[in-house]
């Protein structure tokens, strides 16, 4: 598949300092900006060209795009698109949402409220206000050792496999605390069989 440009990348002209969220600092970005087209499409396309980090994105969308204000504007709502994908991703495959087995439109509601709330909580728990419990915790269950694990951020993976394997070691004891007696369900089970 591709896409012929009416102009070669002739809408040059942009340049910004953009803030990168896993380092913390503003990297250099250029920018250029062109109209497309594609044989099987029969509307106007744009590619949208960035080179941030040695790296070259290609955006192609049908916004329209004729200033650098606007070109700019697709690449930030590429970027947050990104976040959402991998937010999606966490979603999937930590918090077993890949393929749930519920047909009724009610019970997915229930279940998609309550992964949404369990994630709620993991995003609240990386607030600052938390991050020595955090650090104590992940120096219990998730211990990592070096210099790049001890200044880099707590993602949100080994966060819930930490609380997980709390939950394990703690679920045990709970269980004898709280569980009634075997002759008190042996007893039960007799009742209603």
């Amino acid at each position: 598949m591709s896409y012929f440009p009416r102009t070669e990348f002739q809408h040059l002209q942009g340049h910004k300092l953009i803030f990168d969220q896993e380092t913390g600092i503003k990297l250099p970005c250029d920018i250029w900006w062109t109209p497309v087209w594609h044989p099987s499409y029969s509307y106007q396309l744009y590619v949208v060209k960035v080179r941030v980090r040695k790296k070259v994105w290609y955006l192609i969308t049908n916004e329209r795009i004729t200033t650098e204000e606007q070109a700019w504007e697709i690449v930030f709502l590429y970027r947050r698109r990104w976040q959402i994908e991998t937010s999606f991703r966490y979603e999937k495959s930590e918090l077993a949402l890949e393929s749930p087995r519920i047909w009724s439109f009610e019970n997915r509601l229930k279940l998609l409220g309550m992964v949404t709330l369990v994630y709620a909580f993991l995003l609240h728990l990386l607030d600052p206000v938390y991050k020595e419990l955090i650090q104590s915790a992940l120096l219990l269950k998730c211990h990592r050792t070096g210099k790049r694990y001890q200044q880099a951020l707590v993602p949100l993976y080994r966060l819930r496999w930490t609380l997980s394997r709390l939950w394990e070691k703690a679920h045990l004891p709970l269980q004898r605390l709280y569980s009634p007696p075997h002759e008190v369900l042996r007893q039960f089970l007799a009742i209603s069989g």
